[in-house]
């Protein structure tokens, strides 16, 4: 929405939104127990929750904003809050030094503080010219791709079983791991397997608007054979909920559920509504033995998907033991394809390297964006780098502000990038790396030339060297 257009509704709901989320939220579960963490948890529920209730209010199409500050707002501050004014921990951390607690809810305040001025900065800054309309999607390539993804998904169901698909995670990870043995080698068969087909599906919504541009009638089967394929095999069911949570929250927003302003508040607030109360409730598919009814939303923000804070506060405890690691552990994350044999000093990902070093008897945990700048370069870089990503969050958003300011519409990867960021930021990094760079693989093959105008569309506000006006336009919030 551009300045100028939003509504006086607008802003008095987006107050609204603010005050509830920063303000009365906050509030209402601050009991004054818990000490110091506690309260800083609050600091960030204030700062975080009025900036994500503006947002919401307003409507603007910044999906990147969403994730990043729903993110923070129920990992990092609604769960904090709640784990440290109870004393109830997650069970992925059997034991910590609660000494660094303090330090951890610092670095959530400092770095969603840093975040939050390289947004405000980015906005100041003239804004990067983007098309009038995205690039075009290549027919022939992706229906290539529709072949080829929908052949290797057909092999995979077939190797581990049809039926084994909507049984529960633990035994379709371990009907996986039986038919390509190695964590490695699984997670890349189900990435290159899978993922292509999310693709595939957003590229083929662009084949059908491209088709109606040329006044040709759109085609439905193969998006709909695609959609139903790629739901099958990544249900919420048996597949890791940020998996699946970003194909089917991907396929969402492509298919408009962020197309008006009011759509998009009603879709950001589901997504924060989701992650709170629906996201823990889908862990009673992980094991076998049953389905667990039982939900209490608060309890919940207790459980091992919540471990976050305390995970930031194990890095800050390692570098006080160890040291800072300078890089080493962000060096794996470009260098994930070179296989272990070949590379052993290879280090690993920043969740087990934090469940080694306390000792924990088993590594798949998480590590937060915050946890891998603390450990990589301590505090400077934790600054320096949340500074970075939310100027790169800003620009990102920009441009999908703007595309959609001049009727285009965004491409695969702006649609996936904004849910596939949750998994970014709960990290680690290494293990995100392939699935983002299958992804990005496959929205790249695809690609077309630019369609016709696309250079130089027609704004006012910027002469461009040959005397015409091109695209700029500066967004506030």
């Amino acid at each position: 929405m551009e300045r100028g257009t939003r509504t006086p509704g607008a802003f008095a709901g987006a107050l609204i939104l603010a005050l509830l989320l920063g303000g009365l939220f906050p509030a209402l579960l601050a009991s004054g127990a818990g000490g110091t963490p506690a309260a800083l948890a609050v600091c960030v529920l204030v700062l975080v929750g009025a900036r994500l209730g503006w947002l919401i209010g307003i409507g603007e199409r910044r999906l990147m904003e969403f994730s990043f500050w729903t993110f923070t707002y129920v990992f990092l501050g609604l769960a904090a809050l709640v784990q440290f004014q109870t004393a109830t921990f997650s069970t992925s951390t059997p034991w910590f030094d609660t000494a660094y607690n303090d330090d951890a809810m610092w670095a959530v305040l400092i770095g969603s503080s840093a975040a939050m001025l390289g947004i405000r900065l980015a906005a100041r800054g003239p804004t990067a010219d983007a098309p009038a309309r995205t690039p075009l999607v290549d027919e022939r390539r992706i229906h290539h791709l529709a072949a080829l993804g929908l052949l290797l998904n057909l092999y995979y169901l077939i190797r581990v079983g049809p039926g084994t698909v909507l049984l529960t995670r633990e035994e379709l990870w371990a009907a996986q791991v039986a038919r390509w043995p190695g964590n490695g080698l699984t997670a890349f068969v189900v990435a290159v397997f899978t993922l292509p087909l999310l693709v595939v599906f957003i590229g083929l919504l662009g084949v059908n608007r491209q088709r109606t541009d040329r006044g040709e009638p759109p085609r439905y089967a193969l998006l709909a054979v695609v959609g139903c394929v790629l739901l099958f095999s990544v249900n919420p069911i048996s597949s890791p909920r940020y998996y699946s949570g970003t194909v089917i929250l991907s396929m969402a927003a492509a298919l408009g559920a962020y197309a008006t302003p009011w759509r998009v508040r009603a879709s950001a607030s589901a997504f924060l509504a989701g992650l709170t109360l629906l996201f823990p409730l889908a862990d009673a598919f992980r094991r076998q033995g049953g389905v667990e009814t039982r939900f209490a939303p608060l309890q919940a923000l207790t459980s091992g998907d919540f471990d976050a804070v305390i995970q930031i506060s194990n890095s800050v405890d390692i570098i006080a033991r160890n040291g800072i690691e300078w890089g080493w552990q962000l060096l794996g994350v470009p260098l994930f394809w070179v296989p272990r044999d070949r590379w052993s000093e290879k280090p690993a990902a920043t969740g087990s390297y934090i469940a080694e070093q306390m000792g924990y008897p088993f590594t798949n945990i998480s590590s937060p964006l915050i946890a891998e700048f603390l450990i990589n370069g301590g505090w400077p870089l934790l600054i320096v780098g949340m500074f970075g990503f939310g100027w790169w969050v800003r620009r990102r958003d920009d441009r999908m502000v703007q595309i959609g300011l001049l009727g285009g519409k965004p491409s695969g990867m702006d649609w996936i990038l904004p849910f596939y960021l949750i998994i970014l930021l709960r990290g680690s990094l290494l293990s995100a790396a392939l699935q983002f760079s299958v992804l990005w693989a496959a929205s790249w093959f695809i690609r077309g030339r630019r369609s016709a105008g696309s250079e130089g569309a027609a704004v006012p506000g910027r002469t461009g060297a040959h005397g015409g006006s091109i695209l700029t336009h500066q967004t506030s919030g």
